[in-house]
């Protein structure tokens, strides 16, 4: 009888200065398996890919990073415009036209499950240029993380007043804490 052993590790960084941003995802899994003639003692999987943007507008650039750490109260959307709703650092106004990502870091203290929803139906601007259809969602368990990276020249689009709104909605009876990161043109 073979006994299998795992571990994985998953790792997530994001860097961003004047000139460049950069994510890099790290996935590494170790499977051992021992009592098993056919098969090796152990496999590893390694893949790592960076993103590297450059200052700017094109393929592979981004010029602005948006972040922050916000409390959901129970069962309550936060709507964040893209387009002019979100200031930097110095209180400017920031209108994205194109996202190269987008990570979205749910807490591992929730007591509930986080959504990205495009939610056209209930609001007519919502920003869905990430999804395939417009009443999609994506679920963010607790302490879970969603990472969309779009480096070609398209990006995901933003559309002032019309697909701009990034819609996230807290399921639980409880707040839920969250950070947000976008960095894209503008």
């Amino acid at each position: 009888m073979a006994t299998i052993t795992q571990e994985g590790q998953v790792s997530v960084a994001i860097k961003s200065v004047l000139t460049s941003t950069a994510a890099k995802v790290t996935y590494r899994h170790k499977n051992a398996s021992v009592g098993d003639p056919f098969r090796k003692l152990e496999d590893l999987i390694n893949f790592t890919r960076t993103f590297k943007l450059t200052n700017g507008a094109g393929k592979d650039q981004a010029n602005e990073v948006w972040y922050d750490e916000k409390i959901l109260a129970a069962t309550t959307a936060d709507v964040t415009d893209l387009s002019g709703g979100i200031t930097d650092a110095h209180g400017n106004s920031i209108v994205f036209t194109k996202v190269r990502g987008l990570l979205i870091y749910s807490d591992e203290d929730n007591p509930s499950t986080l959504r990205l929803r495009a939610r056209t139906a209930l609001q007519a601007d919502g920003w869905l240029t990430w999804c395939a259809a417009a009443e999609d969602a994506v679920k963010i368990q607790p302490g879970g993380l969603l990472l969309l990276m779009a480096p070609n020249v398209t990006g995901y689009a933003v559309i002032a007043a019309t697909a701009d709104k990034v819609d996230i909605y807290n399921d639980g009876a409880s707040a839920a804490k969250y950070t947000i990161v976008v960095f894209g043109s503008v």
